[in-house]
């Protein structure tokens, strides 16, 4: 059963870009939905007015509303020329919301992150949620969601609730104010004559709508397993498919092709026969 079904939800910064959306689609489908944030922009679901960093505030409204899972969107835009708001809202803010699920009997958080936290400087191609933060951020916003991001994690599991990051990239759509107004102000400058580098940078573009349905989907499959699909886990690892050990000739390949297959290859069973050989 889906938790569609079953669940009530809060939304936390339900009155930002994402957020909207995301209340939208719960609308939609019926769902019991309320919204935490600073401004009221829904009108026709309950509003709570706080500070996110208060986990008071925070455990109050968890309470008022009887919601069961939390989507929290809540965050500074980025770009902000603010260190300390983003570590109060971010970093102080998220681990009130999860000191307030554990302490009101909260089972889901499902989280925002961004894919900045895992952004390096270059283009990441095919990368997936196995790559790890870089050891020093590209800016204060993604210092701060990355840090978030670990405790709610972390957190996974602990006190009867579980959890779940979403890292959305460039959202774009309707209601947007941030992505769009910037790129017509750099119109209306005549700055659309320059290019800074060869123009060949990657970067990802998620529309609003299924960033917010990504997170609908997040939130009814976030539970734990059931004792009967455990065990049908157990049953289906013992059809893994044997091992296939073949030798060929020597084939060349570049170093660029290969490396990115470096972590889905294990050696096969008889390795050890071949690489004695090099140590002759």
């Amino acid at each position: 059963m889906l938790a569609s079904s079953r669940d009530v939800y809060l939304v936390i910064g339900g009155s930002g870009f994402l957020g909207r959306h995301i209340v939208d689609a719960l609308l939609a489908r019926n769902d019991a939905v309320s919204v935490f944030d600073i401004v009221q922009r829904h009108h026709d679901v309950p509003f709570y007015s706080g500070d996110i960093s208060e986990e008071g505030q925070v455990s109050d409204a968890l309470r008022k509303s009887g919601a069961t899972c939390i989507i929290h969107t809540a965050s500074p835009p980025h770009g902000m020329d603010d260190p300390a708001l983003y570590w109060k809202v971010n970093v102080d803010g998220t681990k009130a919301v999860i000191a307030a699920a554990v302490a009101t009997g909260v089972s889901k958080l499902v989280y925002t992150s961004s894919a900045g936290v895992v952004f390096n400087g270059e283009s990441l191609i095919n990368v997936d949620e196995r790559l790890p933060p870089p050891p020093k951020a590209m800016d204060a916003y993604n210092e701060s969601k990355a840090k978030a991001e670990e405790m709610v994690l972390e957190a996974n599991g602990k006190g009867g609730l579980y959890t779940v990051a979403l890292r959305p990239a460039g959202l774009f759509g309707p209601g947007d104010r941030q992505l769009i107004a910037g790129l017509y102000e750099v119109y209306q400058n005549g700055q659309t004559h320059y290019q800074i580098g060869d123009n060949t940078n990657l970067f990802d573009w998620t529309y609003i709508e299924n960033a917010a349905y990504a997170h609908l989907l997040a939130a009814d499959r976030l539970r734990p397993l059931s004792p009967e699909e455990v065990a049908e886990l157990k049953e289906q690892l013992q059809y893994a498919l044997p091992y296939i050990s073949c030798t060929t000739g020597a084939r060349k390949m570049p170093t660029s092709e290969c490396r990115p297959l470096g972590p889905y290859v294990t050696p096969p069973p008889n390795a050890d026969r071949f690489t004695a050989h090099w140590n002759d």
